[in-house]
């Protein structure tokens, strides 16, 4: 339980500096029961704060390097070939063409 509270800790120490958040539930009301309805508030502000930071880190990121915001460059994912991509009525029209050879 140590490791939790100081992981806790720590996590309330990145909240205060990093996303100027002051959460409204004390670390030790964060490990007993009850607080469950500031326990939820606290995750969802925790989620919509980090979802806004990495938005704003991505367009910081596209403003920096144009060349590289280009689709399926982010993170090394790139998009299949044109050939490996099938829509549905390809796939429609390979299977009734194998079962009519068949």
């Amino acid at each position: 339980a140590k490791t939790d509270m100081r992981f806790l800790e720590a996590v309330y120490k990145v909240l205060r500096e990093e996303f100027g958040y002051l959460p409204q539930l004390r670390v030790d009301q964060f490990f007993v029961d009850g607080f469950v309805e500031r326990k939820v508030i606290l995750v969802h502000d925790v989620l919509k704060l980090a979802s806004r930071r990495h938005l704003d880190l991505r367009r910081q990121q596209k403003k920096a390097n144009p060349s590289e915001s280009r689709p399926g460059s982010a993170l090394g994912t790139r998009r299949p070939p044109p050939t490996a991509r099938l829509s549905l009525d390809d796939t429609a029209t390979r299977a009734s063409t194998a079962s009519s050879t068949l």
